[in-house]
């Protein structure tokens, strides 16, 4: 594992020093592309019964329950009968994300700004107890050009369980106050099966 996180803040870092060697002409212009007009959306507390108060919102889509118009799948991925045994987006939710090893599944766009600090979901390993779920964010720069950034890994067990608190690096790049950028959220299981329900981020307006 030591390894592996090695690798990605390393690739993290390469990105960051990519955009910050931009021409200046490119910089002034904002790294990525952005919005003033971003969707208010409810806030719940998902994670209240584990220590954690915060505020926060459901991505579109995030608990699997519209088809598979909101998310993108590659690899196998697909969106399967049986939920989070915590149903903290509805008791009516049915679906989840199933995720096999080597496949990605990737969120529908929304946006964020500087006060969405952080990712969590809900995840099963239902694979190898050595398999990881790697998370990742995808951006738009100001001159149409996509990239991902490492947001972290997660190594789960046969139960579900809510994730660690994930930092989303796009935040420090450039964003002013009031301006948003539009990104989804990459899963890929790296040596293993994974599901994933209810994925949330922070509005920090707690």
């Amino acid at each position: 594992m030591g390894g592996r996180m090695r690798k990605v803040c390393l690739s993290a870092a390469i990105a960051a020093v990519a955009l910050v060697a931009l021409p200046v002409s490119t910089a002034s212009a904002g790294l990525l592309a952005t919005t003033t007009d971003c969707e208010l959306r409810d806030v719940s507390q998902p994670f209240a019964p584990w220590g954690d108060d915060f505020d926060y919102v459901l991505v579109p889509d995030g608990a699997a329950e519209n088809g598979v118009g909101e998310w993108k799948f590659s690899g196998g991925a697909s969106i399967v009968d049986g939920n989070s045994p915590f149903y903290s987006n509805s008791a009516a939710d049915s679906h989840s994300v199933s995720i096999p090893k080597g496949a990605t599944a990737e969120t529908a766009t929304m946006c964020i700004g500087k006060e969405h600090p952080t990712l969590r979901f809900f995840a099963q390993n239902a694979g190898s107890f050595t398999s990881m779920l790697e998370v990742r964010v995808v951006v738009e720069t100001s001159w149409g050009r996509e990239f991902s950034l490492p947001v972290g890994l997660e190594r789960g067990n046969n139960d579900w369980e809510p994730s660690k608190t994930m930092r989303l690096i796009v935040n420090y790049l450039g964003l002013r106050s009031g301006t948003y950028t539009p990104v989804e959220f990459q899963f890929t299981a790296r040596g293993g099966d994974w599901l994933v329900d209810d994925v949330y981020v922070d509005p920090k307006r707690h």
